[in-house]
């Protein structure tokens, strides 16, 4: 989905959506939580040695990003393999 139509979701939803400074890059959409961390709606990436910033994203991974109140999807999915290595690891121990 592109950053519009996310936007545009997440408001349908309840959720307020401001735009901001992320990074290097200004307009940046991003849910401001009531304790006052926010969840930018991007991920940044590098590539062949240029910054850049993915707006066009999966839904599901922002929803999961602000429910776990992620910086932005880039924290979302560290902690997701973070989560999948602990499972892994504790799924090789209980079968020694």
């Amino acid at each position: 989905m592109n950053k519009k139509e996310i936007a545009s979701k997440l408001e349908a939803e309840g959720y307020e959506v401001l735009n901001g400074k992320y990074e290097y890059w200004e307009s940046i959409p991003y849910v401001l939580h009531a304790d006052g961390l926010w969840t930018y709606i991007a991920k940044t990436y590098n590539k062949m040695g240029s910054a850049g910033v993915e707006l066009d994203l999966n839904y599901k991974k922002v929803l999961q990003a602000i429910e776990t109140k992620s910086i932005d999807i880039n924290q979302l999915e560290g902690v997701l393999d973070t989560r999948r290595i602990k499972k892994e690891v504790e799924e090789i121990i209980n079968n020694q």
